[in-house]
């Protein structure tokens, strides 16, 4: 069943979708991702998948051309869960999660439509870190509240959210905010990740490497969960330079 909330300010008062209209996306989503791994092209499923998940399957696919290995298993999600907003002006999302076959933790899939006329499509798709649950919305009828990036009378805003934990992925322990962030596996493997290739580089003594994280701006999402927080997406981009000296 659907997680609904009271409606915000600027919502029309009934959720984005029905149930029914859920399932049939997710099941054109799924078909999707298969037809677009099964042609080697992520963008030959036009608006059924886009930003992030597009370029991160893009990328996948090419990768995979380059080494000749097995391509990414194209994901079939057994939705458990569903996160409607409540209805209001494009661009319009909303979350499914479950499992699927081959992810040992449940699967989170936002899909997106950016506008009226534009179909919704797989924006991102990503695998719950061990023991991380997805908190539950409002119940009720107009659909879950959307909070402006802004919203204020949170811990924190959904914005600085966004800021604050690209903060603490740059700076780690000297992140003034580092103490708002519970420690999670992805920062702890990254971390490692990032100290063994520097270790490597240094060693060679040939160049220098930095990594910088940054939200992608317009791309924060937030509904109220029942505990009076937030429920927060955002994109994240990494980049990881090499400096050769």
């Amino acid at each position: 069943a659907a997680s609904v909330g009271a409606a915000s300010v600027g919502g029309w008062g009934h959720p984005a979708l029905l149930e029914a209209q859920v399932v049939r996306i997710d099941e054109i989503a799924d078909a999707a991702l298969a037809a677009a791994v099964q042609k080697g092209d992520a963008t030959s499923v036009g608006g059924r998948l886009v930003g992030p998940a597009r370029s991160l399957l893009a990328a996948e696919l090419k990768v995979a051309a380059g080494r000749r290995t097995a391509t990414p298993t194209p994901t079939r999600l057994a939705a458990s869960r569903v996160v409607v907003p409540e209805a209001g002006p494009w661009p319009r999302w909303f979350v499914t999660a479950g499992t699927a076959a081959g992810r040992p933790t449940p699967v989170v899939r936002l899909m997106v439509s950016p506008s009226a006329r534009e179909p919704y499509g797989v924006w991102a798709e990503l695998a719950l870190l061990p023991g991380a649950t997805l908190p539950q919305t409002t119940p009720g009828e107009p659909g879950a509240e959307v909070l402006p990036v802004d919203a204020q009378g949170l811990a924190m805003s959904p914005v600085n959210v966004a800021l604050r934990y690209a903060d603490v992925l740059n700076r780690g322990a000297a992140s003034e905010f580092v103490a708002a962030f519970a420690p999670d596996v992805f920062r702890t493997q990254l971390g490692e990740r990032l100290a063994a290739d520097r270790k490597k580089i240094v060693s060679s003594a040939v160049a220098t490497i930095t990594s910088t994280h940054r939200p992608v701006a317009g791309s924060t999402r937030a509904v109220r969960t029942a505990d009076g927080g937030a429920l927060v997406f955002v994109e994240i981009a990494h980049t990881l330079s090499l400096i050769h000296i």
